[in-house]
């Protein structure tokens, strides 16, 4: 058996202080370039003297192969432009036992109420009174998504829009995409609301796809799971749920623009509020019309939900 076949029996912890403000920016830029959850703790859990009042500690776990030195680069060159006074001092890195980092990675995952008829809940969580909302029950593994970033929950939200007007309009609702599923959570609330659809979560990363797979049938739910990206995704869909960065949806515009036909409705959340204009100025290069746009609590990430303009 080789090094790399050996069971993880330890884990990096990596605690970045970065101030409350640029906080929701951060996690997101983190789980991208890392590819998994990241949890926000005050002070008391973090056990950070350091940390300033203004300040929030972002701790990620990491498979114990990176020196310290190359992931305190890495984070820095990442989170640097956003915050011109952050340095590799704010970074504290440490090692932890596997199963110390499942206990404490569980201990922070609790249920949640999302938009007007969901609950995200981890799979080994209780929930006494759903209060006739769908439960979503999500067991990550080592894929990113657990309903707690804002631009899943504002996708989310809109999703719940979309499928009202059309259900008030007597419109079917026929083939739906998640492009970038992570964990599947688009995915298998689309399927839970809209009983009757045909769901494909698509996404480039094997352990998405394997826990996209493995939470559907958490959920007893039916999906078509594909490891790829729009490419893969064969004929046109009338939603198409895309939580991508800003950079990686102008990369597949004109692929995600040939499959949305007439009438049908892309919700793109991932967006910076501050990107918005150069993103909607390409959607109307492409025949795409702007309709409604949700933006989280600190006016920091938006959620567009955009239509073809020959709707």
């Amino acid at each position: 058996m080789t090094d790399s076949e050996k069971q993880i029996d330890q884990w990096v912890q990596v605690d970045v202080a970065v101030p409350k403000n640029q906080a929701e920016t951060a996690a997101y830029l983190l789980s991208e370039e890392f590819g998994t959850g990241v949890q926000e703790l005050s002070s008391a859990v973090c056990q950070d003297d350091s940390l300033q009042n203004n300040e929030v500690c972002l701790r990620i776990f990491l498979k114990n192969t990176s020196e310290p030195a190359c992931l305190k680069d890495t984070i820095t060159r990442i989170l640097l432009p956003w915050d011109e006074h952050f340095s590799a001092a704010s970074i504290v890195i440490s090692t932890t036992p596997d199963e110390d980092w499942n206990s404490n990675w569980k201990a922070h995952f609790k249920p949640i109420k999302v938009a007007s008829r969901f609950i995200i809940a981890p799979s080994w969580e209780p929930i006494p009174d759903t209060e006739g909302r769908i439960v979503i029950r999500i067991d990550p593994g080592q894929a990113f998504g657990t309903g707690t970033h804002a631009t899943t929950q504002m996708a989310l939200e809109a999703m719940e829009k979309i499928w009202t007007v059309r259900q008030d309009n007597g419109l079917s609702l026929n083939r739906i995409l998640d492009l970038g599923a992570g964990t599947g959570i688009l995915g298998i609330a689309a399927a839970r609301l809209m009983c009757d659809a045909s769901v494909v979560c698509a996404d480039i990363d094997p352990l998405a796809v394997e826990a996209c797979q493995q939470n559907a049938a958490l959920n007893d739910v039916r999906l078509e799971v594909i490891e790829g990206s729009i490419d893969q995704a064969n004929g046109d869909f009338d939603i198409i749920l895309a939580n991508l960065d800003k950079n990686t949806f102008l990369l597949l515009a004109d692929k995600i623009t040939e499959k949305i036909h007439a009438g049908a409705t892309l919700i793109l959340s991932g967006i910076l509020v501050v990107q918005m204009e150069q993103v909607t100025n390409e959607l109307s290069k492409r025949g795409l019309c702007l309709t409604e746009v949700i933006e989280d609590r600190e006016q920091e990430w938006a959620c567009l939900t955009i239509h073809s303009n020959d709707h």
